[in-house]
């Protein structure tokens, strides 16, 4: 849940119209407040030099609600002409400013949730299962190594989580009247992912004489010939995937923010 603090001079203020201006951090920083903290190791930060689209959803958001919002991009022009934050808030008409002090992009290891599960199976070449196989530690070692491990690299064992820290300032005191912070991950998915590896064995060499092949029999099946069915609890997603993971969990925190300062005594 969203860490908030709503002081008394928010909470006793007067329904009206009002008008906000968006600020994007001073600069689109590398040092986040949760790798400063040390809660969160971030791949990448969402607020670079170009913060458009990121700083658009959230005006977006607050017009949405009904607040009368002032371009972030002319609010960083008239900054930069008076150099005083609060001056440019109060010749463009601004009684709030929303100062977004931190948004990463990161990922959470699922930790304990992750785990591989293996069985093997006597099969016909065909790939449909016959019997139990029994090895011994040694032979399992064997065949994770060689057939395995490769592929227990390319699975995904964490979650994607977006931080937003930003605050409100009243223009008129400079005061900070109200604070946000949460850190919103994505649900890994519950269910198992099975994967099948298919060996065949020389019963001249043992298990050093293993050889994957892709059986003629395509249907899908629970487990796997002669080797390991492998299950891991955690999601897998390709880039593409994690990036639009990311807007999504990126707009529900934008939109709870808006959401959560727009339900105390500020009139939206």
């Amino acid at each position: 849940m969203p860490e908030i603090i709503a002081t008394q001079t928010y909470k006793s203020m007067q329904k009206n119209n009002v008008t906000v201006a968006v600020k994007a951090p001073d600069q689109c920083i590398s040092y986040t407040a949760d790798q400063r903290t040390g809660t969160a190791q971030a791949s990448e930060t969402i607020l670079k030099t170009d913060c458009g689209l990121e700083m658009g959803e959230i005006e977006r958001a607050l017009a949405k609600t009904g607040y009368n919002v002032i371009s972030w991009k002319a609010f960083n022009q008239q900054i930069e002409s008076e150099k005083n934050i609060m001056s440019a808030a109060k010749n463009l008409g601004a009684q709030i400013i929303f100062q977004i002090n931190s948004l990463e992009n990161s990922t959470k290891n699922l930790g304990q949730d992750a785990r591989w599960e293996r069985n093997f199976y006597n099969s016909t070449y065909a790939g449909d299962i016959q019997s139990p196989l029994l090895l011994n530690p040694d032979q399992r070692l064997l065949l994770s190594n060689r057939f395995l491990a490769p592929i227990e690299k390319q699975q995904s064992t964490y979650a994607y989580a977006v931080t937003l820290d930003a605050a409100a300032i009243e223009v008129a005191t400079g005061q900070t009247i109200w604070y946000y912070r949460w850190t919103k991950a994505s649900e890994p998915d519950i269910k198992t992912k099975e994967i099948a590896v298919n060996l065949y064995c020389d019963d001249s060499y043992g298990l050093y004489g293993c050889q994957a092949y892709e059986p003629n029999n395509k249907q899908l099946r629970t487990a796997i010939a002669s080797g390991e069915a492998i299950g891991i609890s955690s999601s897998e997603k390709p880039e593409n995937i994690a990036k639009a993971e990311y807007l999504n969990l990126y707009r529900e925190v934008v939109n709870n923010l808006v959401s959560s300062f727009s339900t105390g005594n500020i009139y939206k």
